[in-house]
């Protein structure tokens, strides 16, 4: 089995227990990489950065091996810090990454680079690589991993991902068709619970205009970057899905070919997605309308009613740079 792991996530549960300076941390964190790798019987395992965008304004620091742990790590790992931060740690754990003396291959990422314990690995396919994201970069190695298998003559039927995003779980099932492997599973690790999802049954129960069209769904229904529709879970959008098949083709030319200007009778249909989605039983096409049958004549608090269709349209745009430009590209550099 081959493996691409979040490393962000993992940072995240490696607390430092002991550790008086990052050296310590480092050793700490290799010896639990290795302990994975091990226990699952790898061949080959990733560690994807976090987040580079630079954001926050939390005090800078130089994060050097001699350098103390910070006595507080959820808040050195926090947004309320510089990403810096961070970006050097990662970039400190992908250099001892490099030296692991083992048969398993490591590949880790430095900057837009990449690194690996072993002179034998080519990452020319990988670098350089913009993505700013860790969600997407695990795809990335991914299509890596497939790759150097199969030149190798390597089997590559089953394929881990091991991180605790939700967002990498829809990805997943998005592009499993283009990854050309049997069986890919997530390992979902979130404090004490630990559950294994198997992203090819999902992605071959659901219909292929399902996998196709799910990217923007999931961006315009609410993610980590876009904002949701107040009150309305995942499971009610779902439902409305099922009985509103008009916006399946929407939904897959917005994840695959959209464009920022987004076509009108595209909004239409869309507009009546939502208009299902705060009320059922609703026979009008126009959020503005629904808006103000629900809160005149329905009584409906203003929270729980669709937004503007101004506001809907920008909303739609978003949701078409997240799922067609970031999400859609998870397997380019």
């Amino acid at each position: 089995m081959a493996a691409s792991l979040d490393g962000s996530a993992l940072v995240q549960r490696t607390l430092p227990q002991n550790s008086l300076t990052f050296h310590d941390y480092i050793q700490l964190f290799i010896k639990r990489l290795l302990f994975i790798a091990t226990s699952k019987d790898l061949k080959r395992i990733v560690k994807i950065k976090g987040c580079t965008r630079e954001r926050g304004s939390g005090i800078k620091m130089v994060v050097k091996e001699s350098t103390p742990i910070c006595k507080n790590w959820k808040n050195f790992l926090s947004d309320q810090n510089r990403d810096q931060n961070k970006e050097q740690l990662f970039n400190l754990l992908a250099t001892y990454i490099s030296r692991i003396e083992s048969e398993i291959i490591f590949v880790a990422t430095k900057n837009e680079n990449f690194v690996s314990n072993k002179d034998i690995i080519n990452c020319s396919d990988l670098m350089p690589c913009n993505h700013e994201e860790a969600d997407t970069r695990i795809f990335l190695h991914l299509k890596n991993i497939i790759e150097m298998f199969k030149i190798s003559e390597i089997d590559t039927d089953k394929i881990c991902i091991c991180a605790n995003d939700t967002d990498v779980v829809v990805i997943a099932i998005a592009l499993f068709h283009q990854l050309n492997i049997n069986e890919l599973w997530f390992e979902f690790d979130v404090g004490k619970d630990k559950r294994w999802l198997p992203i090819h049954k999902y992605a071959t129960t659901l219909s292929e205009e399902k996998c196709n069209g799910i990217l923007f769904w999931y961006a315009f229904t609410g993610c980590d970057t876009m904002s949701s529709f107040y009150g309305r879970s995942k499971k009610t959008a779902w439902d409305v899905w099922k009985v509103c098949n008009d916006i399946t083709n929407v939904c897959i030319r917005l994840s695959k070919h959209g464009q920022l200007d987004v076509k009108n009778e595209d909004v239409k249909k869309l507009e009546r997605f939502v208009v299902l989605l705060y009320d059922r039983t609703s026979d009008v096409e126009s959020v503005n309308e629904c808006r103000q049958i629900l809160f005149a004549q329905k009584g409906r608090n203003i929270e729980l009613i669709p937004p503007t269709e101004d506001a809907l349209y920008q909303h739609i745009k978003r949701a078409v740079l997240q799922a067609r430009f970031i999400w859609n590209t998870s397997l380019q550099k």
